[in-house]
């Protein structure tokens, strides 16, 4: 039944979260020259009990995007009353911080991760105390985001003349829903992958760069914790450039259903195994291992099926065997996991090795499933093991860079219910 309904199953992804009355709606961008430290500030934000990570998406940020926002976030500050002379310096660094130059350092265009957070009326306001004060302060160093991963720089006479915030947060509800309606205009269209895309096609024969996809699952995301955080951040000393981000709930068959076929041969071994060690003793003559083998044959399919639908039911918070109807194995299921695009050079085969084995057990030392993971299927991360199946779980969990956005949508909705005033453009 499982390969007829798999063969059904449509490209079409739903929202990964549906608005509630009384809620609001925030968000955070990781700043382009803050991506080394992207794992730790994630970190900390994901840990706040009070915010439901709900939202990501990488961004290329385009003069458009960038002016709007910028005037913005000039405005909130500006009804605030009086701007304080490092809020100036703040404001004037934007279009800095999010223009489309490329980075001398590295020759890297900018980026930025939009990440969204839903929860109680004071949702703006937690992340604002999360992330610390639009101007350096002392009293906040190693407290919060800003005052441990920020950063300014002085002139000869004293006078800052550029800070870098790490990460940006509206300053006020009402610049909230206004940044939340300027970033819905351009979700789209500056999406990150859109434009590497164009990129890549322009490349010639044989260019060395791959694209491998992570995915952080559920159960580091199902309570608030810092670990997902940790385990970017450990990717993040692979030299790779992030370029790719989505919060997603899985369709277990899609991802996963091809593995019934692969556990047939590879497990057989296992199952035979252990039924020698089970049955051993139940007879009083001898059973040979041909004997064994013809008893697995018997059961291999449904002991291949019964492994598929343990990592099926881990990974999308739903059992198949509960699924009645062609409908619930379309839909996601209720976990919720984070998928993460790096890009360079032999990506794939660094991504693995900094990840590490299946088996925590045997993984080496100073890999991330040695460091986070617990057995076989809660081993913190998976990565795609080549470039073809890296492309196959991009289509799936909707990250090639022509999918419309679903971070939009929520934003849309938010807005909608919350009354806010929708931009005609």
């Amino acid at each position: 039944m499982w390969g007829l309904v798999l063969v059904r199953v449509q490209k079409r992804h739903t929202s990964i979260h549906r608005v509630r009355q009384g809620e609001q709606l925030s968000f955070a961008l990781i700043t382009p020259k803050r991506h080394s430290l992207t794992g730790g500030i994630i970190a900390r934000l994901l840990a706040t009990p009070e915010l439901q990570f709900v939202g990501a998406r990488m961004l290329r940020p385009s003069a458009k995007l960038t002016d709007e926002f910028f005037l913005e976030m000039q405005r909130a500050a500006h009804e605030d009353g009086v701007i304080d002379p490092y809020e100036d310096t703040f404001l004037k660094a934007y279009p800095t911080i999010f223009g489309e130059e490329e980075l001398k350092e590295s020759g890297v265009a900018n980026h930025t991760m939009l990440l969204l957070f839903a929860g109680g009326a004071q949702t703006r306001q937690v992340l604002a105390d999360v992330v610390g004060a639009n101007v350096p302060n002392p009293n906040d160093f190693g407290k919060t985001i800003r005052g441990t991963y920020g950063d300014y720089f002085k002139d000869r006479t004293g006078k800052i003349n550029l800070f870098q915030p790490a990460v940006v947060v509206p300053p006020s509800d009402e610049s909230n829903r206004r940044c939340l309606e300027v970033l819905a205009k351009y979700l789209d269209s500056d999406h990150a992958l859109r434009t590497i895309n164009a990129e890549e096609r322009n490349q010639p024969l044989g260019w060395a760069k791959q694209t491998g996809l992570v995915m952080i699952k559920p159960d580091n995301l199902e309570r608030p914790s810092s670990l997902p955080g940790h385990i970017i951040d450990l990717f993040g000393t692979t030299g790779l450039q992030l370029i790719g981000a989505r919060v997603f709930c899985m369709r277990g068959m899609e991802f996963y259903g091809f593995l019934e076929n692969v556990f047939v041969k590879k497990l057989k071994p296992n199952l035979e195994e252990a039924m020698k060690q089970r049955l051993a003793s139940a007879f009083e003559y001898e059973v040979t291992d041909q004997d064994y083998a013809k008893m697995a044959d018997v059961v291999i399919n449904r002991h291949a099926r019964c492994e598929v639908a343990k990592i099926i039911h881990y990974m999308t918070g739903v059992h198949p065997d509960d699924a009645k109807t062609d409908e619930l194995f379309r839909k996601p299921g209720p976990a919720k996991c984070f998928a993460l695009l790096y890009r360079g050079d032999n990506a794939i085969e660094i991504i693995r090795s900094k990840l590490g084995v299946t088996d925590p057990k045997k993984a080496r030392a100073g890999t991330i499933r040695s460091d986070y993971g617990h057995d076989l299927m809660r081993n913190g991360a998976h990565a795609s093991d080549s470039p073809e199946g890296a492309l196959r779980e991009r289509r799936i969990v909707g990250l090639m860079g022509d999918e419309p956005s679903e971070e939009k949508a929520v934003i849309l909705e938010w807005l909608h219910a919350s009354s806010a005033p929708l931009s005609r453009q």
